[in-house]
């Protein structure tokens, strides 16, 4: 007790005094069995709740949360930590992690970073539309994504910008059965030529320079993702070919108009994929 008798707390471990003392909490050792098991629980937590928001920040662009059960490895870790005196670096983690999704969530950066990414050249007649393809369901039908950029594809024949179309095989069953039927579907005719099978852009590239040294071909309208289209020309000029790179429609999102937090969180994502694509391309001497 003072002179006046004010009582002051006490400033041991149990209540230390300011908020440096309070940040030497997290790196005192555990004392207790039951401190022990609420630092257990609570880095745990800690690991699932950060975990779950960088899966919406890097999603499956980043190899990491490809795996299976990484998760649950990735919360036992942090438990461990948690009763450590490294335990202050899961919050620091935490906060970095928190502020990097407002960042990308909640601000407009990520659409002009995207809209970097594209190419959209004015559009000429040329000898051959290229539809670069995506994943194929066991079906054969076309998912999502395959279905705009086909259908852009589709529309520059209609437009008679060009009298053939290519499209690359990713898988071991064809999309090309799947391609003619959606033109029949449109009364659209004309001569479809598939490569394949291709692993990378920079197979297509070379597969389909190749067809057109065949068919003696000078140009080509090469029609993929907007996000993708900048690496895509860039690959197929690198090979030899003339390139009109034009974009399908965006999914779900489009940076020109107003994006919700979710999609910028896509956007992100396919931002992080076409960039680490150009470095590795750059590297390769492929671009």
């Amino acid at each position: 007790m003072t002179t006046t008798g004010e009582v002051v707390p006490p400033t041991g471990p149990d209540r230390p005094a300011g908020i440096a003392g309070r940040l030497l909490v997290l790196l005192r050792p555990v004392r207790s069995s039951r401190e022990r098991l609420s630092y257990l629980a609570t880095g745990a937590v800690l690991a699932v709740l950060t975990w779950l928001a960088l899966e919406k920040v890097g999603g499956n662009v980043i190899p990491l949360f490809r795996g299976s059960h990484v998760m649950e490895g990735f919360a036992v870790f942090d438990a461990l930590v948690g009763v450590s005196r490294a335990r202050a670096l899961l919050w620091l983690g935490a906060l970095l992690v928190c502020v990097l999704y407002g960042v990308i969530g909640y601000t407009p950066w990520v659409a002009s970073a995207v809209r970097e990414m594209q190419r959209a050249d004015p559009i000429r007649p040329a000898e051959a539309v290229v539809v670069l393809s995506t994943d194929l369901f066991p079906t054969g039908e076309l998912p999502d994504q395959a279905r705009l950029r086909l259908l852009r594809g589709l529309e520059l024949l209609a437009q008679r910008r060009a009298r053939n179309l290519v499209v690359t095989q990713v898988r071991s069953w064809s999309s090309r059965e799947a391609t003619v039927r959606q033109m029949t579907a449109l009364g659209l005719q004309a001569p479809v030529y598939e490569v394949g099978l291709v692993r990378s852009t920079r197979d297509e590239a070379l597969l389909v320079k190749e067809l057109a040294q065949t068919q003696k071909w000078k140009r080509i309208l090469l029609v993929t993702d907007p996000t993708h289209t900048r690496r895509a020309a860039a690959t197929f000029e690198k090979v030899g070919l003339e390139v009109i790179s034009v974009p399908s429609a965006w999914r779900r999102y489009d940076p020109r108009g107003p994006m919700s937090p979710g999609n910028r969180l896509e956007a992100f994502r396919e931002w992080v994929y076409e960039i680490t694509g150009v470095l590795v391309y750059r590297r390769n001497g492929w671009i």
